[in-house]
């Protein structure tokens, strides 16, 4: 469906217009180290940082799983900061790094969403089943993901263990979209679909995140 240039030439305007957090940047890793007869990693977009609480307690030594940490105020919005007890900030769990990366999938040749998330207290990154638990979270109430739809990758820029929303059915779901698209173009003379803009307005309230209305679901030509 989408081709490594028209990927890259949405990934940009994407990036472009997407001013509020996260925001978004165009990123090439290039080559680590000489490639030989083998392509350049591919380039994807990567969104700004995001602090979240850690979606699943430490897990104990014998695998049960406590209950999640509640964050509590921030210590230093007391009245006086001069009164404040630094030993209180031992009692505080360390919030996780959550940064969403946005690649092509070579094989379905769709966009594809890629969670990295690591730990604060020690930096390992999420596994599958902590990416899963973020997101139910972030649904807040609404019908989660199938299990099936997460699964370990390895990010192809960057050789990272990441999560990755799998990319199987996201054709099946642009599909309609393409059709009223291309008949709306016929009849009106609107100018063709952003495949990219579109994926996200499915894909961001997932994340608890708002897709932009307006330019970015279309493209200029």
């Amino acid at each position: 469906m989408l081709s490594k240039a028209e990927f890259e030439r949405m990934a940009r305007q994407f990036a472009l217009l997407h001013h509020t957090a996260p925001t978004w940047a165009w990123f090439e890793p290039g080559p680590l180290s000489d490639s030989g007869a083998f392509a350049p990693p591919p380039g994807f977009l990567r969104s700004s940082p995001i602090v979240v609480q850690p979606p699943i307690a430490a897990r104990r030594q014998g695998g049960e799983e406590e209950d999640p940490p509640v964050l509590e105020e921030p210590i230093c919005s007391t009245a006086d900061s001069s009164a404040l007890d630094v030993s209180a900030l031992d009692d505080q769990p360390q919030p996780d790094l959550l940064s969403i990366h946005i690649c092509r999938s070579a094989t379905y040749q769709t966009p594809q969403l890629l969670l990295l998330g690591c730990h604060g207290s020690d930096g390992r990154p999420w596994d599958v089943d902590e990416a899963r638990a973020y997101l139910q979270r972030q649904a807040n109430g609404s019908q989660p993901l199938p299990d099936q739809m997460l699964t370990p990758a390895e990010h192809p820029g960057l050789g990272l263990p990441c999560v990755a929303l799998h990319a199987c059915h996201t054709a099946e779901l642009l599909s309609p979209m393409m059709r009223d698209a291309a008949s709306c173009s016929r009849e009106g003379g609107r100018p063709p679909l952003d495949l990219l803009g579109a994926w996200w307005s499915l894909v961001a309230p997932l994340l608890g995140l708002r897709a932009q209305p307006g330019p970015q679901h279309t493209v200029n030509t």
